[in-house]
């Protein structure tokens, strides 16, 4: 099956959509056209794209029970991502470029072509008769992927041909793929991670190991637990190492939505209780990620279903549960982790927290939370960087 992202950002996109299924068809190849609704952005419009294609591209996959989407990344885009990283000062994860295979919530994204030249793709549809589309968009130098694109030529004149970064990439994707392993190992000896969403390090046997790793590992805990889309800052994810394995004074360090507190030479991380969202209901049955880590499936009363949201329980509402269940505060969960815990809210007050078994009282019978799953963005361990393959010669 193949499908086709329609941004709606140009006149003339729907049709070329279309042009595209027909070629498809011809080849007995199922198409779907996905189109990116509602109002576009006048900002960073190529990152907001982006990030609308994946969504909608491993949304279908997710519904239509498909595990595996490739995509069509080529060598040239390779050479590009290595030469934006490099103006960014990226470090060694970086400059590796793209891996070859990502999972992106259930779903494996799979980018075969990464060895593979423009060049060689343009011959292999030339040999086959068939025709295709270039997006003027690719054209259009307000954006910096273009301009680089357009400085491939100086640049191969210097020496330094799309092969030859595409080359280097790999060499730091090799770099970067070795020290994945040698952290994962040491993730598995130092750390445990809790369904209700928070982590526990063992600071002895982290501040044992080499910094490099050591500092992976606490990049890879603050990714899982603060869910967010990028990377920790280099110099943030060294004072933070300097702070956890140097004897900081400070019980607690906040980083990248994380909090870190110290305690009998164990560290605690949860998420930092600031930026939380609040997700109104809008039908009975509601299946909602909230804040990129907790998927819950909300059952709430057809009559009253407008009124309720899901949002973190707060210091208001873990007062509200231990008002009402004393018991809670047995429950081994970290105070700061409490606080961060999705709960869900009507216009009385708490009605239901999961994690802490809570149940309002006189809310018997009304069924609101079915399931509740912890399913971060980025998982503690992910599958580390993958090389692509390397191809050069005309597909036929």
């Amino acid at each position: 099956m193949a499908l086709t992202v329609d941004h709606g950002l140009r006149p003339g996109s729907a049709d070329e959509a279309v042009r595209v299924g027909r070629w498809l068809s011809n080849r007995r190849i199922e198409h779907h056209v996905l189109a990116w609704t509602g109002p576009k952005p006048r900002t960073r419009i190529q990152e907001k794209a982006r990030e609308a294609r994946y969504e909608l591209l491993t949304g279908w996959c997710r519904a239509n029970g498909v595990g595996d989407l490739a995509l069509a990344h080529q060598l040239e885009d390779q050479a590009e991502t290595f030469v934006m990283r490099l103006r960014r000062g990226s470090g060694p994860d970086g400059l590796a470029g793209m891996s070859a295979v990502v999972e992106r919530r259930g779903v494996r994204i799979l980018r075969p072509l990464l060895g593979v030249s423009r060049g060689a793709l343009e011959k292999t549809l030339e040999e086959f008769g068939q025709e295709w589309l270039d997006d003027p968009s690719n054209r259009n130098r307000a954006f910096e992927r273009i301009q680089i694109r357009e400085s491939f030529p100086a640049l191969a004149e210097a020496g330094y041909r799309p092969n030859d970064l595409a080359g280097l990439a790999a060499a730091f994707g090799r770099l970067r793929s070795l020290a994945e392993k040698e952290a994962v190992t040491l993730l598995a000896r130092t750390c445990r991670l809790d369904r209700v969403g928070f982590a526990e390090i063992d600071v002895d046997t982290l501040a044992s190991a080499p910094r490099l790793f050591a500092m992976r590992v606490l990049a890879s805990v603050a990714a899982c637990i603060g869910g967010t889309a990028y990377g920790v800052d280099r110099r943030k994810l060294a004072g933070l190492y300097d702070w956890v394995c140097d004897g900081g004074e400070a019980k607690s360090l906040c980083v990248a939505h994380c909090r870190f507190q110290k305690t009998h030479r164990r560290l605690i991380v949860s998420r930092e209780n600031r930026g939380l969202p609040k997700q109104k209901l809008e039908t009975k049955r509601n299946d909602i990620l909230w804040d990129g880590r907790f998927q819950l499936c909300v059952i709430a009363p057809t009559e009253k279903a407008e009124d309720i949201f899901v949002g973190p329980l707060g210091r208001d509402g873990w007062a509200e549960v231990v008002a009402a269940d004393p018991g809670a505060r047995e429950l081994g969960i970290p105070y700061p982790a409490r606080l961060v815990l999705p709960a869900i809210r009507d216009m009385v007050g708490v009605c239901e927290v999961p994690h802490l078994s809570f149940r309002r009282p006189g809310l018997e019978g009304h069924a609101i939370v079915q399931e509740v799953d912890f399913s971060p963005r980025n998982k503690l361990s992910a599958q580390g960087f993958c090389l692509a393959p390397k191809v050069s010669c005309t597909i036929s």
